[in-house]
């Protein structure tokens, strides 16, 4: 699942400033049918962006942080797995997208992509993973 890494990587590379702010557990994937523990670490992120600085903010805050996630696959309202609930979802990230904090802004989401996302190993490595993290009012 090189391609998968490759592609948190470039997330995490189109707002990091330096070094590698989304990494994996175990670092080498290849499975999409395993579990994969995705690692944020929002110190690696640029800190020139007003939006990381407010997203450090509210972690320092003590807010939960949610993972909106639209790759390979973005539940549509109204499903369980959806990024939001309500009429306004961005306002009401979805608990079961909520991160795990595993130490002073560094955070995790534990899941089986295949099971996950419902989709099968092939949509996994053709659409990768791709996803932000928000506050539960982005």
């Amino acid at each position: 699942m090189k391609k998968i890494l490759s592609s948190l990587f470039f997330i995490s590379t189109t707002v990091a400033a330096f070094g590698q702010a989304v990494t994996s557990v175990p670092a080498e994937y290849n499975d999409p049918t395993s579990e994969v523990k995705i690692l944020i670490n929002l110190d690696q992120l640029d800190q020139s962006k007003d939006y990381v600085l407010n997203l450090i903010a509210d972690a320092d805050a003590g807010l939960d942080l949610y993972m909106w996630t639209w790759k390979p696959f973005e539940f549509p309202i109204g499903s369980p797995k959806a990024n939001g609930e309500g009429g306004a979802p961005w306002k009401n990230s979805n608990e079961l997208l909520k991160l795990t904090k595993e130490a002073n802004h560094l955070y995790s989401y534990t899941m089986i992509p295949t099971q996950f996302y419902e989709v099968d190993a092939a949509t996994v490595f053709k659409e990768d993973i791709q996803f932000l993290v928000k506050p539960k009012d982005g």
